[in-house]
């Protein structure tokens, strides 16, 4: 086989190489930060389930004693 040849079949191929893998990093790259931004994503609306449970709770607390202040009126009432 002639050299240059073989230097004109591993040229392009190195070059296809080259690139291939220096998009696969920069990709990577990118599917990381991707991850992250979903990450912090998941711990906003981590957050804002706590404060809606907290929020219900509080409405369950004023139901109780709105409940509760109804029922002592009309047993007030009743004697």
């Amino acid at each position: 086989m002639d050299v240059s040849l073989i230097l004109g079949v591993v040229g392009p191929v190195v070059t296809i190489v080259t690139i291939l893998g220096t998009t696969l990093y920069w990709l990577g790259g990118k599917f990381k930060e991707i991850e992250m931004r979903f990450k912090e994503i998941n711990e906003h609306f981590r957050q804002i389930d706590e404060r809606f449970k907290q929020i219900d709770k509080r409405f369950e607390e004023i139901d109780e004693r709105f409940e509760k202040s109804m029922r002592d009126s009309i047993s007030w009432r009743r004697t």
